[in-house]
C-alpha cells in the first residue's frame, strides 16, 4: 500500500491503525509499533506516520498508550476534545490533530443514541 501510494500527492500521512485496543503501551505493542514505523519509513520517509487513538478521551487521558503516541510523528486523537488542553500541557512537543471528532450519533458536543431510546 505504501509503495503504491508514495508518489501520490493526496497522501500526506500514513496511519498505523485506528482505535487499536492492543496498542496499550505494553512491551508487545511497543515492539509492533516500532516495527511498523520502521517498515513505513523504509518505503517513504517523507511523510508523517500517525495513528487514530481513542484512549486519550478516558479519564485524564494518561496511560500506557502515551508510550505509543510518543513514537508517532503525529498523534491522532479520537473524541478527545475534553482532554486536549491536558494532553497539550503534558506533551507540548507532540503534533496533535482530531482524527475523529464526530459521528452519526453526535452533534455539537452531545450524543443522541437512537439505539438506546
Amino acid at each position: 500500500m505504501i509503495e503504491r501510494g508514495k508518489n501520490n500527492p493526496a497522501i500526506f500521512m500514513w496511519s498505523l491503525g485506528n482505535e487499536v485496543s492492543e496498542a496499550n503501551g505494553d512491551a508487545h505493542s511497543l515492539k509492533t509499533i516500532k516495527r511498523l514505523l520502521e517498515r513505513v519509513k523504509e518505503v517513504d520517509d517523507s511523510r508523517f506516520v500517525t495513528m487514530g487513538m481513542d484512549q486519550f478521551r478516558f479519564g485524564d487521558g494518561s496511560g500506557g498508550h502515551e508510550k505509543i503516541a510518543d513514537l508517532l510523528d503525529v498523534v491522532g486523537l479520537n473524541y478527545s476534545e475534553d482532554n486536549i488542553d491536558a494532553i497539550r500541557k503534558r506533551h507540548p512537543k507532540w503534533r496533535l490533530y482530531g482524527s475523529e471528532t464526530s459521528s452519526a450519533t453526535r452533534t455539537r458536543d452531545s450524543y443522541f443514541r437512537p439505539d438506546k431510546e
